[in-house]
C-alpha cells in the first residue's frame, strides 16, 4: 500500500471516529440513576421535559383513536373497549422469575407530547425501561421495551407481552393474507364480532418482514401472546419493538400491513439506537444515518438548525478519493451522504457504504420547488444530503452479497470465493470457507479476539492469521489489500440453518461447535472397568471443570457412566466447516438429540424397514408390528426413513414413530436432507456440505 493511501486510512479513521463519538455522546437529559446506567446512547431514552400522571394518561393518534396509558405502560381499554388491557409484559431471566413491569404513578414525557417513558426498573438483574409513542400522523402506537444487562455475563431473557380483548377473537388476518399465523408472519389483525359493532379491529405488528428474529406468537380466545427469547450480551442491551393499531375494518389493516415500512416509524430513533432492535431490521441506510423524504430530496445544514431543505439535488455525479483510488459515483447510484467537511460517507443503492474525500470546491446543488437558480452549498455548510425515497432508492437497502465492514465506516461488497481466511484457533490453524459462515467479528468480549459464526450455529474463537487480506470488490471492480486491524466485521449474509440432529459441543473458552466426532470410539475408564462407546450412542457428556478428563456420559437408553476419558484429544468435524482437534481439558459439554442404539439394533431396524418394500402386504404389516415391539429406543434409527422416496414407507415409519411417542415433524421439515456418513445419520439442508 502506498504512502498516500496509508495516510488516507488514518485520516478517515480519525475523522469518522469523531463522527461516531459525536453520535454516542451521553444524553445529559436522561433522568436515570447512575448505578443503573448501562447504555448511554443519545436518543435511547426520551429527553424528559416533565412528568405526567398515569391515572391514566390519554393520548390520541391521527385516526382519533384513544390510548389510555396506565402505570405498567399498558393500555386499559382503548377506543370503545377495544381491549381489556393491551401490551402488558413480564420477563423471566435465565429461566427464573416472571416479573411484571412495575406500576408507577407517573412517567416522563417528551417535548412533542407524543411519547412517554416508564422506568427504569431492575427485574431479576435486567434493567427494564418502556417507551410508548402515539403517532400524530398515523393511527398507530409504538412500544419500545429496552432491556439492559449490567452484568459481566450473557443473560437469557424471555419477554412475554400480552394483548387482551374484551371478547373472543373471531377472525384473524395475517401479514401473509391468511386466517392463521405461520412462522413467516410478522403481523396479525384481530376482530371481535361482539360488542355492538363499534369495537375497533386491532392490528399487532410484532416483528419486521426483514428481521431475522421473531417471537413465538399465539392467538387464543381473547388473547394475543408474543413470547420473545432474547440473549443480552454483557454490559449491553436489546430493544424489542411493537406496534399496535386500532381501525375500523380488517381491510383497513390489510392495507396498513401491505404499505407498512418500519423505517418510516423509526426515523426519530438514531442509528445507534436502531442497531439495538432485536425484532426489527435496523432500518435507515446502513452505517449512514440520513433524514429522508418520500416527496423530495433533502439537505440538512451544518448549523444548530435541524430544519431540512427540500427540493431536487442537481449534481450528476461525485468524484471521490477513496481507499482504493479515485472513484466517480453516479447520482443515480447514491442514496445520500453524511459530510464532515470534505470527508464523506456515501450510501449507495446496492447497500454499500463508501467513505472518502470530495474535492474541497465541491458544491451540492439544490433546485427549489419554487423555481429560480439552484442553491449552491459548499461541503462546509452541510451535514448531510439525501435523495427522495423511490422504488429505485428505497428507505432501506440491503447488500446483495458478502460485505466487508471497515473501521472507517466503509461497507464494501466482496467476492467471498476469492478470499481465503486462515484462522488460528486454540485447536490449530484452519481455513474457513465463506459458504460455511455467517460472519467473522473482530471485537469480542471474553477470550476470543476474533469470532467466526457459522451457518449451522457454531461459534469458533481465534484470530485471522494474515496481517493483510487481499479482497476483491465485486460492485466496484477493484482489488484492495486491507490491513486486518482495519476490519470490524466480515458479513457473509447467509441465514442460519441449524440442524437439531447434529452434536453440539461447548468448550471452556466459549466456543460452541455443531457437527460430529469422527473418532471411532470414546473410551471411558470407570471404577468397574473400561467402557467403549461409539459417538453416535451418546446422548450427553458433561466434563468436570476442576478435573480435566473426568466425564459423566449419558447414553441413548439414559444409562450413565462416570469415569475418566482415556483420549487426551478428540477430532470434531464442524458440519459444514473445518475439522478440529479438541483437547479433553477444553470440553465442557456434548449434547446430541438423536442418539442411536448399538449397531446390532440399528442393523435389525434397517432389515425390518427393508421388508416394508415387500410386495406382500402381510410381510409389510409383520415388519411394522416387529418395529413397534422394539420400543422407543429405535425412534432415532427411523428418522432417516421419513425422507424415503417411497410414500408408503414414509407413511408407515411416521405412524410407528408417533405410536412410540416420538415426533417426525422436525425430520420432515421442508428442505431437510438426511446424510449418512460412516453409517451414522445426520440432517442437513445446505447443498454446500
Amino acid at each position: 500500500m502506498n504512502r498516500t493511501r496509508s495516510g488516507l486510512w488514518m485520516a478517515l479513521a480519525v475523522s469518522l471516529a469523531a463522527v461516531s463519538a459525536a453520535g454516542l455522546k451521553l444524553d445529559a437529559a436522561a433522568q436515570r440513576q447512575a448505578a443503573q446506567n448501562v447504555l448511554d446512547i443519545k436518543g435511547l431514552f426520551i429527553e424528559r421535559t416533565q412528568d405526567v400522571q398515569l391515572r391514566p394518561y390519554v393520548m390520541t393518534d391521527s385516526g382519533g383513536y384513544r390510548w389510555d396509558i396506565y402505570g405498567g405502560m399498558y393500555v386499559n381499554s382503548g377506543t370503545n373497549n377495544a381491549f381489556s388491557s393491551a401490551m402488558s409484559c413480564q420477563i423471566m431471566v435465565n429461566g427464573t422469575g416472571g416479573w411484571g413491569f412495575p406500576g408507577s404513578g407517573q412517567a416522563a414525557i417528551n417535548a412533542e407530547g407524543d411519547e412517554i417513558q416508564g422506568g427504569p426498573f431492575n427485574l431479576g438483574g435486567v434493567v427494564l425501561t418502556r417507551r410508548v409513542k402515539v403517532f400524530k400522523d398515523a393511527p398507530l402506537a409504538r412500544w419500545l421495551t429496552i432491556m439492559e444487562n449490567p452484568s459481566d455475563q450473557e443473560m437469557n431473557v424471555q419477554l412475554i407481552q400480552y394483548v387482551y380483548t374484551n371478547w373472543n377473537i373471531d377472525t384473524q388476518l395475517t401479514s401473509a393474507g391468511k386466517n392463521q399465523l405461520t412462522a413467516e408472519d410478522w403481523a396479525v389483525a384481530t376482530q371481535c364480532n361482539q360488542g355492538g359493532g363499534n369495537v375497533p379491529v386491532t392490528l399487532h405488528i410484532f416483528a419486521d418482514s426483514r428481521a431475522k428474529n421473531r417471537p413465538n406468537m399465539q392467538v387464543n380466545g381473547n388473547t394475543v401472546q408474543m413470547r420473545y427469547e432474547v440473549k443480552i450480551p454483557p454490559k449491553s442491551g436489546v430493544i424489542v419493538c411493537n406496534f399496535v393499531s386500532q381501525g375500523k375494518t380488517l381491510d383497513e389493516h390489510a392495507k396498513m400491513m401491505k404499505d407498512f415500512r418500519s423505517a418510516k416509524y423509526m426515523k426519530d430513533l438514531p442509528a445507534a439506537v436502531r442497531k439495538l432492535l432485536w425484532n426489527f431490521a435496523p432500518g435507515g441506510t446502513g452505517g449512514v444515518d440520513l433524514t429522508r423524504s418520500d416527496t423530495s430530496d433533502c439537505i440538512i445544514r451544518n448549523n444548530n438548525e435541524e430544519d431540512p431543505l427540500f427540493g431536487r439535488i442537481g449534481n450528476a455525479s461525485y468524484k471521490m478519493t477513496t481507499l482504493f483510488g479515485e472513484l466517480e459515483i453516479r447520482a443515480d447510484d447514491v442514496i445520500g451522504m453524511s459530510c464532515l467537511g470534505q470527508n464523506v460517507c456515501v450510501m449507495t443503492t446496492d447497500g454499500q457504504v463508501i467513505s472518502g474525500e470530495l474535492a474541497a470546491d465541491t458544491l451540492i446543488l439544490l433546485n427549489l420547488p419554487t423555481g429560480g437558480e439552484p442553491l449552491k452549498f459548499p461541503l462546509s455548510k452541510i451535514r448531510q444530503f439525501s435523495y427522495q425515497i423511490t422504488k429505485n432508492k428505497p428507505e432501506t437497502t440491503d447488500p446483495t452479497g458478502p460485505v466487508m465492514v471497515l473501521r472507517t465506516g466503509d461497507q464494501l461488497q466482496f467476492d467471498s470465493a476469492a478470499l481465503a481466511i486462515r484462522f488460528r484457533t486454540r485447536h490449530g490453524l484452519v481455513e474457513l470457507r465463506g459458504q460455511d459462515l455467517q460472519n467473522i467479528t473482530m471485537d469480542n468480549p471474553g477470550n476470543a479476539l476474533h469470532r467466526a459464526s457459522f451457518v449451522n450455529g457454531s461459534l469458533l474463537g481465534g484470530m485471522i492469521d494474515d496481517a493483510t487480506l487481499t479482497v476483491k470488490l465485486t460492485k466496484l471492480d477493484k482489488t484492495l489489500d486491507i490491513p486486518r486491524d482495519m476490519i470490524l466485521q466480515i458479513q457473509y449474509n447467509r441465514d442460519e440453518k441449524a440442524s437439531p440432529y447434529l452434536a453440539e459441543v461447548q468448550l471452556n473458552n466459549g466456543d460452541a461447535l455443531m457437527g460430529r466426532f469422527t473418532d471411532e470410539r470414546f473410551t471411558i475408564v470407570t471404577d468397574v472397568g473400561t467402557v467403549r462407546l461409539r459417538p453416535s450412542n451418546v446422548r450427553k457428556m458433561e466434563f468436570a471443570a476442576n478435573q480435566p478428563g473426568r466425564v459423566t456420559a449419558t447414553l441413548w437408553d439414559k444409562s450413565v457412566h462416570r469415569g475418566r476419558l482415556a483420549q487426551e484429544e478428540l477430532t470434531f468435524q464442524v458440519m459444514s466447516g473445518p475439522s478440529l482437534k479438541l483437547g479433553a481439558g477444553q470440553l465442557v459439554k456434548l449434547e446430541q438429540s438423536v442418539a442411536l442404539p448399538p449397531d446390532d439394533v440399528v442393523k435389525k431396524v434397517d432389515a425390518l424397514v427393508a421388508k416394508l418394500y415387500s410386495e406382500s402386504y402381510k410381510d409389510r404389516d409383520a415388519a411394522s408390528e416387529e418395529l413397534l415391539r422394539m420400543g422407543a429406543q429405535i425412534v432415532p434409527c427411523l428418522l432417516k426413513y421419513t425422507q424415503d422416496k417411497d410414500a408408503e414407507v414414509r407413511q408407515r415409519v411416521g405412524s410407528i414413530i408417533e405410536k412410540l411417542g416420538g415426533s417426525k415433524a422436525a425430520a420432515t421439515a421442508e428442505g431437510a436432507e438426511v446424510l449418512l456418513i460412516d453409517d451414522e445419520m445426520f440432517f442437513d439442508d445446505d447443498d454446500d456440505f
